[in-house]
C-alpha cells in the first residue's frame, strides 16, 4: 500500500470511529518506568490485546524486567493507590499505574513522587504492566505507544496480516471454498512487530480494517472500513465483537466486518455475483502499515430448501426401536435430515 493511500485510509479510520472520544491526550510524553529512563525498552504486549479466552483487553503496555527489577516514576504525583498483594501487586502515582510490582515499601498513600523515584521492584511476573490512566486517577485510558506517550519509542517495522477466513455472519460456519454467499463475517490473524526481542514480534495491532476491490484490483467497491484503533480501551463487554473464536493471549483473529459495539458483516446480497479481492489493512502508532488480500466469488444466495423427502415405510422392532425408510430427493445441495418424533 502506498503512503499516500495510506494516510488517507488512516484519516477514515479516525474519522469512522466513533467510540472513541473525539480527542486524545496530547500531554507531555515521558521516559520509560525502568533504567536507562531516557533509552528504549523492549515491548512484550501492547495496547488493545486479547486476553485469555477473549476474557478483557490488555490496557497497557508490558516492559520486560526481571524479578526485582527497579521500577521508576515516569512523572511527577502523588501516591493514589497501593495494593502489595499477589502477583497483581502494584501502586499508582497520579495517572500511571505500574502493575506486576511489588510497590517501595517506603512510599504511601498521599505522599509526593518525583519522576526517577523508585515506585517499586517487579514480581514474578518478570515485566512491568505500564498502564496510563484509569483507577483513582479518573483519567481515561490511553494507549501509552502514542506518539505523545512512551519517549523514546522507535518502531520500523510493519505489522502483518497472516491469513484471512469468510464465515457465515454470527456463527463459526466457515465458507470452505472461494464462494460466499449472504451475510460474511471478515476474520483476519494479524499481529505487530514493536521490536525484534522474544515477544516483540507477537503483539496485537493498532488498527485493522478492510477494502473490497472489483476484478479489476483498482475500482473500491465498497468501504475502506476501520472498525478498531486503539486509543482508549473499549469496554471488556465488547470483547467478543472484536475477537474472533480461538483468539486468546497472543492469538488475534479480528472480526473486521463487526463495529466495536455490534455485530456487522459484508452483506453480498445485493452485490453483483462475481470475483472481488478483499484487501485486509493494518497499522502500527507509528503508521507502518501492511496489507494482505484474498480472493472471493459472490455467488447468489440460495433461499429454497431441498424437496421434501417421500417416507416410504416406519417400521417397529422387536427392540422398541424404529426402522425410518424415505426417498432422498436430487438435490446437489442436499446437507441432511433431521428427524423428529413424539409420543
Amino acid at each position: 500500500m502506498d503512503r499516500n493511500r495510506s494516510s488517507a485510509f488512516y484519516a477514515i479510520l479516525l474519522a469512522a470511529a466513533t467510540w472513541l472520544p473525539l480527542t486524545v491526550s496530547t500531554a507531555r510524553a515521558y521516559p520509560w518506568p525502568l533504567a536507562p529512563q531516557d533509552a528504549q525498552h523492549n515491548v512484550s504486549a501492547t495496547f488493545g490485546e486479547c486476553r485469555q479466552d477473549r476474557d478483557h483487553f490488555h490496557d497497557g503496555t508490558d516492559i520486560p524486567l526481571g524479578q526485582g527489577g527497579a521500577v521508576l516514576a515516569v512523572a511527577d504525583g502523588t501516591v493514589l493507590t497501593i495494593d502489595p498483594a499477589g502477583s497483581s501487586s502494584y501502586i499508582r502515582v497520579g495517572r500511571y499505574c505500574y502493575l506486576h510490582v511489588d510497590p517501595n515499601p517506603d512510599l504511601h498513600v498521599s505522599d509526593f513522587v518525583q519522576q526517577g523515584d523508585l515506585v517499586g521492584t517487579t514480581n514474578n511476573q518478570n515485566h512491568i504492566h505500564f498502564k496510563d490512566g484509569g483507577g483513582a486517577s479518573g483519567t481515561t485510558v490511553l494507549n501509552s505507544l502514542r506518539p505523545s506517550g512512551l519517549e523514546p519509542f522507535v518502531d520500523p517495522y510493519k505489522p502483518r496480516v497472516r491469513n484471512i477466513w469468510f464465515y457465515e455472519n454470527g456463527t463459526a460456519n466457515r465458507f470452505t471454498s472461494s464462494e460466499i454467499t449472504g451475510l460474511v463475517d471478515i476474520v483476519a490473524w494479524a499481529c505487530d512487530t514493536t521490536d525484534l526481542s522474544a515477544y516483540g514480534t507477537n503483539n496485537g495491532v493498532y488498527s485493522i480494517g478492510y477494502e473490497i476491490f472489483a476484478e479489476d484490483e483498482t475500482t473500491s467497491v465498497h468501504g475502506p472500513f476501520f472498525p478498531y484503533t486503539f486509543d482508549t480501551i473499549p469496554s471488556n463487554s465488547f470483547i467478543d465483537n472484536v475477537y474472533f473464536q480461538g483468539s486468546s493471549t497472543s492469538t488475534y483473529y479480528y472480526i473486521i466486518t463487526n463495529q466495536i459495539s455490534r455485530d456487522d458483516f459484508w452483506d453480498t446480497r445485493w452485490v453483483e455475483p462475481g470475483p472481488y479481492k478483499v484487501v485486509v489493512s493494518c497499522c502500527d502508532t507509528r503508521d507502518n502499515w501492511n496489507s494482505g488480500s484474498a480472493w472471493v466469488e459472490v455467488v447468489e444466495q440460495d433461499v429454497s430448501p431441498p424437496a421434501v423427502p417421500t417416507l416410504a415405510s416406519v417400521i417397529g422392532t422387536r427392540h422398541n426401536s424404529l426402522d425410518v425408510f424415505w426417498q432422498q430427493s436430487d438435490d446437489d445441495d442436499l446437507k441432511g435430515y433431521r428427524l423428529y418424533h413424539s409420543l
